[in-house]
């Protein structure tokens, strides 16, 4: 059953090798798109808050505005 004709003959083990590294390869590869995906969402996540505060702090009028100041005094 676990024999499998190789090109060097026959192997007992390498069904089960192949088998390992598959695993190996997918799991490395399923927590490397787990963990860029959770970088990307944090990078996003600040950009968008950044963008959302300068937007609020353009918007409020009651903020003190320097060349209104500037003009009075001129």
């Amino acid at each position: 059953m676990g024999y499998v004709q190789t090109r060097f003959g026959v192997s007992k083990y390498s069904n089960f090798i192949l088998s390992t590294l598959f695993y190996v390869y997918a799991s490395l590869l399923f927590y490397f798109v787990i963990l860029w995906l959770f970088i990307g969402v944090i990078y996003l996540s600040r950009i968008l808050l950044c963008r959302c505060r300068l937007s609020m702090d353009i918007d409020t009028p009651n903020l003190p505005n320097p060349l209104k100041k500037i003009s009075l005094e001129i």
